[in-house]
């Protein structure tokens, strides 16, 4: 009777690829989705208090969308974006003041709403955020000339 042997690659290969291509991954895609653009012109210094809605969803620009991996916090300053911790590589947390707000559109649907925020400047321009209690806080603490 012959004794197989067990070869160790293909279980190091996995242990060890998939954090390397996660990250890989992770850190294009932040570069893909204007992430990284946002984090250049908004970054956040520490995390303002205020309502926080976990796993929600956002868009940046018109074809980036991060489902159910974001962090948001609506404060009277503005809107603090972070990603969830497994998706966080190259993703260093945004804030975005409302003072830089040019315009807010809000959108309902029957299960959902939509709020996109118009900002000044290059692409991307604009952050769209999903959810309909995000969506109130949003407008219950925005500045009154954009809920108009």
């Amino acid at each position: 009777m012959q004794v197989q042997q067990f070869s160790v690659w293909p279980f190091a290969a996995l242990v060890f690829g998939f954090p390397v291509v996660w990250l890989a991954v992770m850190y294009w895609v932040s570069r893909i989705s204007g992430w990284s653009s946002f984090v250049r012109r908004y970054p956040a210094n520490a995390q303002p208090s205020g309502q926080t809605y976990n796993w929600s969803s956002g868009r940046f620009a018109w074809y980036s969308t991060y489902n159910r991996c974001l962090i948001i916090t609506v404060s009277a300053a503005g809107l603090h974006i972070n990603a969830h911790y497994f998706f966080r590589f190259g993703h260093q947390p945004i804030f975005i003041p409302w003072a830089d707000v040019i315009r807010m559109q809000r959108a309902h649907y029957v299960l959902n709403s939509r709020t996109t925020l118009e900002l000044p400047g290059g692409w991307p321009q604009t952050v769209t955020l999903y959810g309909r209690r995000l969506a109130d806080a949003i407008a219950k603490t925005a500045p009154a000339h954009l809920t108009t």
